[in-house]
């Protein structure tokens, strides 16, 4: 008759016991990796994005900021040539227009 003390030694050890939980267990802690990395990868994205709007966000202020000077350039190059043949002739050069309205501000905020 075998009994546990015939067996050799390495069969004598209690095996491990495996339930119908263990895959379910593993299945569950795949998703939790696979979700932690997905996670992960869209606050790194968020990141990134953060950045690139704050970069645009600044060129867009640049960008403003230099229209406004050029607009304000345009309206007194306009209103100078009424009386400068220089003015005149940059006007003309570069075809700069304005309306109606843009010169009469202009000449009200003078």
């Amino acid at each position: 008759m075998n009994t546990e003390e015939n067996l050799p030694v390495r069969l004598k050890k209690k095996s491990v016991i495996y339930t119908a939980f263990c895959p379910l267990v593993l299945m569950f802690l795949a998703l939790l990796v696979h979700f932690g990395f997905e996670v992960r990868g869209l606050l790194e994205q968020r990141q990134q994005i953060r950045m690139v709007l704050n970069q645009v966000t600044n060129q867009v202020q640049q960008a403003k900021a230099l229209n406004d000077t050029l607009a304000h350039l345009s309206q007194e190059l306009v209103l100078l040539s009424a009386h400068s043949a220089e003015s005149k002739k940059i006007v003309q050069e570069f075809q700069i227009e304005l309306r109606e309205r843009q010169v009469e501000a202009a000449k009200g905020n003078k």
